[in-house]
Formats: C-alpha cells, structure tokens, sequence
C-alpha cells in the first residue's frame, strides 16, 4: 500500500503523464492514498474519476447532500450522508454488472479515530489457502442480480468468477460476502483430460489344447435381471448425494452451456462463502490491512485485487466519535472479469431490457427463457 504527501491531485485533470504514473502506482500498490487533498471540490472529483474509468454505471443513488449526482455521500450523520454503506461483510463493489468496478476513490471531508477501513489483499489470501481449495475455488463463479423484480424477469444477474486472473501473474477475486448479494454459486467441472493410454499388449500365441465338451450358452439376462442385480447405493453416499429437482437439474444443463464447460453444479452459496470468511479469519495478520483516516485524505483503490469493510467504529454517533464524511465514487473501465482456471469472461443473462446506463457493461444473453430456467434453480439450492 502507498502514501503520497506533498502533491496536488488536480495535476492529474490537465496533464496525461501524471493521470497515467497515478493509475500506474495505483495498480503497483492497490491501495493508494493521498495526503492533505482537502481543497478538491465535488466537481472536480467528478473530473478526476472519469480520468481512470466511467462513473455512468446507474447504481449509485445520490444523496441530498452530495454536490453532484455520481457522488456517493457516506456518514455517520444521516443529514449529512448515507449511513451503513457496505457494512454487511468483505466485498468488492459492483458485483451484479458485467464490469465490476476496477477503480474507486474515497475523498475524506472529515474523518474521526474510530472511522478505519478493513482492506483484503486477494493475492495474499490466496497464497495462503491451500491447494486443494484455491483449485476449487477457481472453478467457482459467483452470481448476483439487480432489478427491480428478479424472479418475474425484470433485472439481470450475472456470473463473475470467484478467482480472476488480474494479469502479470496477480489475482483478484469477486464477491460480497454479505447477506442477499449471492444469488447463487456455480462449479464447473474441470476440463475433460484424455487419459493416455497404453496400447494393449499382442495376445501370447495359445497352445493346442484338447478339445473340451461345449457348454451351453448362458442366456442374457434381461433389464429387470440386471436391475435386481446390481449392487445397492451404500446409505452413506446416498446421503452425500441428495435427488436434485427438474428445476435444479434444467439450471445445470443450461449452465454448463453457457460456461462451456463439461457439467456445472449449483452449489449452496452459503456454504461457500462462509468457507471464505472462514480462510479470511484464519490468515487475517497477513492479509487484512487497517486503514487509518485523516482528513483530507484522497485514496485510489483497485477494486478486483482488494474487497473492503468498514470497522464497527464507522457507525458510531457523532456524539461518540466524531463526524465521519467522505464523498465516493466507483468507475468502470469496459473489461470484464476473467476466471484464473480458463480465462472465462464474465457472463450477465436477462430477461427483457435492463434500464443500466452503458457504462454497466450490456448483457450478453437476452433471453426470458433462458434467464428463468437459471434462476429457479439457483434459488432452488439457495433456499433450500
């Protein structure tokens, strides 16, 4: 992580070499902050995001107080901003567009002691799961949705890999880790490997023999003979392996043709995540970052190689710690993600037209069908 004192950000409006060395550092370090910014207007804010992406991705709702639409306004003082902005648990932001957002900027008008920010270093987290797990996880894909009515077709909802290749040999991940973001989650099976085989040894030449008596020919047996005959599931896998439903059943069918994959299966997303949140807490001293806020501070952050938090203190009254405020902003660069297992893209269905601005990404199926078949079997296994 970086810290920059001593220069103004609003060189990076007028001059291209110094808007490029920013979005360089940034990306070298994923998290980096600029010190004492505290004369940089709203407007000019504004100017300096759309420097490193699109802010015009429709999913942001502007707060009374803001200066200016694309402003998200954050505080612990609800007449000043939004309280209890992504408190549910570690994620990244923009998970139900196919461009989740590669940059965001936090600008701190005002920042207390108790007001810290949790970073997760994604690259860190997976280098220290084990091998077993990071493989599995790379065949997962992570499903969330927006609209206004998901299961009568009228939103989208898209598939983003759980592990993604960031390039230049870094990963990142997506995920939101709190309740009702995950629609569901998706295993592909790995690729089909042609086992090599040897070739069959040339039969021995066989000696003469005496010759016997023929047997009579055993007759075949018929279906119900054969049925009756074979061995009995064990009940111990039967109970590992649970009936699916048609639903279930039609949504894999389909997903594997979407991901192009051999099989896909729908797992229960809650088991998954807790399974991250359980690496997370396991490995926290290496891989979670504290950030300390003073105010005036200007943070850049690369949004797909570190999820975020913010600590408990965040929601403390003013009375208590102070006035927290700072002003948002989330931009999109018009690449998806791709999965680190295939170089897979991102994938978003719907089931009609989508009111997203362009700079959300499109989507890719359109399609009613398809888009229904999908979802009631994702919230099939997710509710049961």
């Amino acid at each position: 992580f970086g810290v920059v004192k001593g220069f103004d950000l609003r060189r990076a409006l007028e001059d291209d070499g110094v808007a490029a060395q920013v979005a360089a550092d940034m990306r070298a370090h994923r998290l980096l902050v600029f010190k004492g910014q505290e004369g940089l207007t709203g407007a000019e804010h504004i100017a300096l995001s759309e420097r490193f992406g699109s802010t015009d991705h429709g999913l942001h709702r502007p707060h009374p107080a803001a200066p200016h639409e694309r402003l998200l306004r954050v505080s612990n003082d609800e007449a000043q901003g939004f309280r209890s902005i992504g408190t549910s648990g570690w994620h990244v932001d923009g998970v139900m567009i196919k461009w989740p957002f590669s940059t965001q900027t936090m600008h701190f008008l005002e920042a207390n002691a108790a007001g810290s920010t949790l970073f997760l270093g994604f690259d860190e987290l997976l280098a220290g799961v084990d091998a077993a797990t990071r493989e599995r996880w790379e065949r997962m894909w992570f499903v969330a949705g927006v609209g206004d009515d998901l299961m009568n077709g009228d939103g989208q909802f898209a598939l983003h890999p759980l592990v993604t290749s960031l390039g230049d040999g870094r990963r990142g991940m997506c995920m939101h880790l709190g309740p009702g973001y995950c629609l569901g989650m998706v295993q592909e099976n790995p690729p089909a490997r042609a086992a090599a085989q040897e070739p069959e040894p040339a039969p021995e030449p066989q000696q003469q023999e005496e010759e016997e008596e023929p047997k009579e020919a055993e007759k075949p047996k018929g279906f119900f003979d054969k049925l009756f005959a074979a061995p009995a599931v064990p009940a111990a896998v039967a109970a590992q392996r649970p009936l699916k439903s048609e639903d279930v059943f039609e949504a894999e069918e389909e997903l594997a043709r979407l991901l192009d994959c051999d099989a896909a299966a729908i797992e229960k997303p809650a088991d998954v995540l807790r399974e991250v949140e359980r690496e997370i807490e396991a490995r926290r001293g290496a891989c979670v970052h504290e950030q300390i806020w003073e105010s005036g501070d200007f943070a850049f952050i690369d949004n797909r190689a570190l999820a975020h938090l913010p600590s408990p203190g965040t929601q403390d009254a003013t009375e208590v710690s102070g006035r927290r405020l700072f002003h948002r902003t989330t931009m999109t660069d018009g690449t998806p993600l791709t999965s680190a297992a295939r170089g897979r893209p991102s994938l978003v269905i719907s089931g009609g037209p989508v009111p997203l601005p362009a700079g959300a990404g499109g989507v890719d199926v359109r399609d009613f069908y398809v888009y229904k078949r999908v979802l009631r079997g994702l919230v099939r296994v997710t509710n049961a």
